[in-house]
């Protein structure tokens, strides 16, 4: 395993294959390459590669001068090694642009998400009803500067 970050593209948004099932569902009739280029806009972003093949694109999407939603578009491929890069690079950010809140969210049908949520340090802060594009419920989970 070869693992290290580049800057993120837009292109690579559709680079990374393999991702989960709901991720795939949920993207269907969605202009990846135009919401690519609008997250590369909004704040700090990357791309996790594995040799030659992208496995995962995240970043920060800044609210505020000190709030941002997390966003990480993931491959299956991404293993616990890669998992950690991405929860640390994470905290560098936090760290870097002085955040005292990071949020994420994501539809509640996504058995693994708060398992990954929790896993890189964030709390569930409960269910947002009706959020989604076909109104689906949404987990919202936060990081919060003590």
């Amino acid at each position: 395993m070869n693992l290290y970050f580049i800057p993120f593209e837009p292109c690579h948004f559709g680079l990374v294959q393999d991702v989960d099932e709901n991720a795939r569902k949920e993207a269907e009739g969605v202009d990846l390459l135009a919401n690519a280029e609008k997250l590369k806009k909004a704040g700090p972003t990357r791309t996790l590669m594995d040799g030659q093949e992208a496995i995962a694109c995240c970043g920060l999407l800044m609210i505020s001068k000190t709030v941002a939603e997390v966003w990480v578009r993931m491959s299956k491929k991404v293993g616990p090694r890669a998992a950690k890069m991405l929860r640390d690079l994470m905290y560098d950010q936090i760290e870097e642009h002085h955040l005292l809140r990071a949020q994420a969210i994501g539809p509640v049908s996504w058995v693994k998400l708060p398992a990954w949520w929790s896993w890189i340090g964030m709390q569930c802060e409960g269910v947002l009803r009706k959020y989604g594009p076909n109104g689906e419920d949404y987990f919202m989970y936060s990081w919060v500067k003590e």
